[in-house]
């Protein structure tokens, strides 16, 4: 009984491995070719567009239970590997229109503020350091060329600088005397505290001087005193040497001695006293015909101390 049951499996098992082994093993499927779309040649893709890089598609490899278990599915294909989209371009380029007669506005250039100190250098022999921002300012001193000093603030008008310092002082200088290193007049700051302007004080009209003495024509050239005698005063004209005849002579205050000279030694003579002296003090001058005098002063005393009588000289200039 026990042999019967060991024949029959024995018969079964050959029956089965028959069986198995005249039945066709499942064939290895073909993948399908994949398409693959070539890009345009006017896009290049920036590398975010890029497309991913696929893995290559693998055969199914038949293991021990596809051997007992065939796949009914002979058209098994690999999926195609997915694409990304190309980018489509903007239906219309943005374009601007702009007219060829059109003149560009510049930027404006902003000034760029200077770093630093703003140095005023003197350009002339000597300038005057006020104590304020005008010529009504009493000078604090004075700078010389090229004297350097830094800049502290300008007046409102820009004409004038504060600049330190002048023998340990802030001073005021005229801007037009100075040259600025290191920045602009623009760049200056406008001085917050201006000393106020001074009340100019009154100046005394000065007084005129006397008009000049005009030129007289005829100048006083000696006056000769004489010893003992009578006492007389005697007058002599003379031009360039010559007697000059016909001058008049004025004798103060002897007036009746007045009258021209001669002609023949151009003297005119007065006697004072005949038998002696006669002190007092004489004036004797020239004058023309119309009574303008024309020649200096001379001034006679005449006393008995040595000066009885006088020769006065008058010659032409």
């Amino acid at each position: 009984m026990r042999a019967i049951r060991l024949f029959s499996l024995l018969t079964v098992l050959v029956i089965f491995v028959a069986g198995c082994f005249g039945m066709p093993l499942a064939q290895k499927p073909t993948p399908s070719p994949t398409f693959t779309r070539t890009p345009k040649p006017t896009f290049t893709p920036t590398p975010s567009e890029a497309m991913p890089t696929l893995p290559a598609p693998t055969s199914p490899q038949v293991t021990a239970e596809d051997k007992s278990t065939p796949t009914p599915s002979p058209q098994a294909t690999t999926p195609a590997p997915s694409q990304s989209p190309l980018p489509t371009p903007s239906s219309q380029p943005s374009t601007s229109f702009q007219s060829p007669l059109a003149t560009p506005t510049p930027a404006p250039t902003e000034t760029p503020v200077p770093t630093g100190l703003v140095k005023a250098i003197v350009t002339i022999a000597e300038l005057n350091i006020r104590t304020g921002p005008g010529a009504v300012y009493p000078i604090l001193g004075k700078a010389k060329l090229n004297d350097s000093f830094t800049v502290i603030a300008k007046n409102p008008e820009g004409d004038w600088l504060q600049l330190c310092c002048l023998g340990g002082k802030e001073g005021w200088a005229a801007a037009q005397y100075l040259r600025l290193e290191g920045g602009t007049i623009e760049s200056v700051k406008v001085a917050q505290a201006i000393p106020p302007t001074p009340t100019p004080r009154p100046r005394p009209t000065p007084t005129p001087p006397p008009p000049p003495t005009p030129s007289l024509p005829y100048a006083l050239t000696a006056i000769k005193c004489t010893g003992a005698g009578g006492a007389y005063l005697k007058v002599f004209v003379r031009a360039g040497g010559q007697p000059q005849g016909g001058v008049n002579v004025v004798f103060v205050p002897v007036g009746v001695c007045n009258g021209p000279t001669t002609p023949i030694d151009g003297s005119r003579g007065c006697t004072l006293k005949v038998d002696g002296p006669m002190p007092g003090n004489w004036q004797v001058y020239l004058t023309d015909a119309a009574g303008n005098r024309i020649s200096d002063y001379a001034n006679v005393k005449t006393d008995s101390s040595g000066c009885v009588a006088a020769e006065i000289y008058f010659d032409h200039r």
